[in-house]
């Protein structure tokens, strides 16, 4: 039985959707041991911090980059955290378990809308094509019934050149649904009109053609389908619940913790080098480590010699 090769570009979708199953199974663990964090938490983080601020850094960065380094880094801060002494735990200025319940609970909220924006934009593409579908039918049939009733009233004029004149005005064009929709109804109306008409042959011709009330009304209708099928097309319907700036800003919120988490392990490795640091690799570009400059070390003095502090607060050399 032959295997049904996986193309590249599949296996690399299929590890993407892996790795975001992944992320969210991390998360959602570390949720469960760390606990919820104190109600207000969040809102102490974003005081004075605005949403245009918050949307301005979250749109830099797809939000699955984002929280495939929580669950990365936010696991390996809690595996410590669990591990380190006393004072380990009291280096570890600017983190806490409380600001990592924070964290982790922000990275799941950002997975979930990030899903649901998702789901939302495959969800309004297939009602777009269907919508789009819908109108394609109502004007191909409008323009068929258009040019079907163009030459039936052409030949129920017969010779009258003054009635053909009228049918080729009802007639219009078709370059816009409105254009058709509007010759639609002008050949209804004169189909009317003709069918009120005093002229005994242009009746018998009418009558002779089978054009009747019903055919006009069905013109009419015609028209009104192909309005309502351009109206639907364009006016489609909002959906509030989940949009690119929630998700924007949701972003921002997770940079902005997660920011304050790395800047915390990074100073604490700094004087304590059996605390690690926490790498970020997804989101590496957005918290580039900046190498600090070190103090300048004092020379030691040799045999005395060497600048010395004198009483007045000059410096003096001894040789």
């Amino acid at each position: 039985m032959a295997t049904k090769k996986t193309s590249s570009k599949e296996a690399h979708h299929a590890t993407l959707d892996d790795e975001d199953e992944d992320a969210t199974h991390a998360l959602e663990l570390l949720a469960g041991k760390i606990g919820e964090p104190p109600r207000s938490s969040l809102q102490a983080i974003l005081a004075g911090t605005s949403d245009a601020d918050l949307v301005s850094v979250g749109k830099t960065i797809l939000s699955s980059r984002i929280v495939t380094d929580a669950a990365r880094i936010y696991r390996k801060a809690w595996d410590f955290y669990q591990e380190a002494t006393d004072e380990q735990r009291r280096r570890l200025r600017g983190f806490s378990k409380p600001l990592l319940a924070v964290a982790v609970q922000q990275a799941l909220a950002l997975e979930q809308l990030d899903r649901k924006l998702a789901a939302k934009s495959a969800s309004a593409g297939v009602a777009r094509a269907a919508r789009d579908k819908a109108t394609e039918a109502a004007q191909s049939r409008a323009i068929e019934l258009r040019d079907q009733a163009y030459d039936a009233l052409r030949d129920a004029a017969g010779r009258d050149e003054g009635l053909r004149a009228q049918v080729d005005a009802a007639f219009g064009t078709a370059t816009t649904s409105e254009t058709l929709a509007r010759g639609l109804e002008q050949t209804a109306k004169l189909l009317r009109e003709w069918l009120g008409s005093d002229d005994e042959a242009l009746t018998a011709r009418l009558g002779l053609a089978n054009l009747d009330d019903s055919y006009a009304k069905e013109l009419a209708t015609a028209a009104k389908d192909v309005r309502n099928a351009a109206a639907n097309a364009t006016n489609r319907p909002a959906d509030g619940t989940v949009t690119q700036g929630a998700l924007d800003r949701a972003d921002g919120i997770n940079i902005l913790i997660m920011g304050q988490i790395l800047r915390a392990f990074e100073g604490a490795h700094g004087i304590d080098p059996t605390i690690p640091r926490l790498v970020p690799i997804s989101t590496r570009r957005l918290f580039s480590r900046k190498t600090k400059k070190k103090a300048p070390e004092s020379q030691p003095l040799q045999n005395g010699n060497g600048p010395q502090p004198t009483g007045d607060g000059e410096t003096r050399s001894d040789g």
